[in-house]
């Protein structure tokens, strides 16, 4: 997308991708720090949270190669629309029911699709 179209000639969208990992992992490692995240708090959450880095890191790296080739509007359109998709097969492999409201469970996991099975 956009980030692709301004980034230096000869840059490739593996290489936007890894930029984007490599400045968003330690942002968000610095942010939960100051806000007084802790590693033994964490530890009971490492396999889920190890799951979400590696579906994140797959996306930021895959989204650009797919947008190259398929175009932006439907890289977005398949982005959005798989939220609900995999909050609903979360919630099944979970056996949650699904919250209708608008902020309910749907909404929150579909942000989170790496978060643990606890309501």
């Amino acid at each position: 997308g956009t980030v692709l179209a301004h980034a230096p000639a000869g840059a490739t969208a593996l290489g936007v991708g890894a930029a984007r990992l490599a400045i968003g992992g330690p942002t968000l490692l610095i942010a939960a720090r100051l806000y007084g995240a802790r590693l033994t708090d964490l530890r009971p959450h490492l396999v889920t949270m190890v799951a979400g880095g590696v579906g994140a890191a797959t996306f930021q790296l895959l989204y650009f190669v797919a947008a190259t080739r398929t175009g932006v509007a439907l890289g977005t359109v398949v982005t959005i629309g798989s939220g609900p998709v995999f909050s609903l097969a979360r919630s099944t492999r979970c056996r949650h029911v699904i919250d209708r409201r608008p902020r309910g469970c749907s909404a929150r996991h579909s942000a989170s699709p790496g978060s643990a099975c606890s309501p």
